[in-house]
């Protein structure tokens, strides 16, 4: 039998991993995918003879920053952040990017950056997969999801109906 005892030690154990190792390995993981992305734009620009591009240099700076600082990175810190830069009035330097391949190199790294806030809070995890069943239901329903996702979701649900539709007629319990 489980005792009070061996419940708290669970959690404190559960705890000290989600605060402790898997911290370190989501910011390394973390490092490692910005590296990538850096990398691929400086071999894509160096092919192109670019690396003089102001976007290019941009873009550099601002992911050599976010991988310097990338440990203080965290979900509160940035909402709280963007809710009061909303106040401050200053150019946007992303609006300068003109390039397709810079744009979608912003994205990726927004990509990556955004999954490691979730994943570095063990309470936006828990309020993420909370909310998958309700993401995937309106993803389906709004027909954005794949072809082979939506054919099944309509040949289950049709089974589903026919089911009903034979129980109601037999007065039979599914």
């Amino acid at each position: 039998m489980i005792t009070t005892y061996e419940i708290i030690i669970s959690l404190l154990l559960i705890a000290l991993f989600f605060y402790g190792p898997w911290q370190w390995f989501l910011l390394d993981l973390f490092r490692q995918r910005l590296f990538v992305i850096r990398d691929s734009m400086f071999i894509s620009s160096h092919e192109d003879e670019q690396l003089d591009n102001p976007e290019y240099r941009l873009f550099r700076q601002k992911i050599n920053s976010t991988i310097r600082f990338a440990h203080t990175i965290s979900w509160w810190k940035v909402s709280l952040v963007s809710r009061f830069y909303d106040n401050i009035e200053s150019d946007n330097e992303f609006e300068k990017i003109k390039s397709g391949k810079y744009k979608a190199a912003y994205n990726k790294m927004a990509q990556v950056s955004v999954f490691f806030m979730v994943a570095r809070s063990p309470l936006l995890m828990l309020l993420c997969m909370a909310m998958l069943p309700f993401v995937l239901i309106s993803y389906i329903y709004n027909s954005k999801a794949p072809k082979p996702v939506q054919k099944a979701y309509k040949r289950s649900s049709h089974a589903l109906f026919e089911d009903i539709e034979f129980s109601r007629k037999t007065n039979y319990s599914v």
